[in-house]
């Protein structure tokens, strides 16, 4: 069953939009999670429109819809960064105190860069 207005199970797009884009590795596949958004804002804009005004309304609502996919997915891609980042941060300071403990202590313990 279809209805003409957006339900609360609406926000399962934006949900998959950011988890694809935070958590998944490969570049083309976040890009296909976006443009398969983009793509399904534009029939939701057709759908959730309303008379006297349609035309104008399906161009305000596919756009609106597009929008929030589009920062949705941008907030995924930051968080994607941000936790690669860290990562790379936590290696290079066990290195660095691997290093460091060596030459303190005269121990040598296998410090190499992964």
């Amino acid at each position: 069953m279809m209805v003409a207005i957006p339900l609360p199970a609406n926000i399962a797009q934006a949900i998959v939009v950011y988890t694809v884009a935070a958590h998944v590795e490969s570049l083309p596949i976040r890009l296909l999670a976006l443009g398969a958004a983009l793509a399904g804002s534009v029939p939701a804009g057709f759908r959730w429109s309303t008379p006297p005004e349609y035309p104008a309304n399906v161009f305000k609502n596919a756009a609106v819809l597009g929008i929030l996919c589009f920062l949705v997915w941008v907030i995924g891609n930051l968080v994607r960064g941000h936790q690669a980042n860290m990562c790379d941060h936590v290696r290079r300071s066990a290195f660095t105190f691997c290093v460091a403990y060596q030459s303190l202590s005269g121990f040598r313990p296998d410090c190499r860069r992964s």
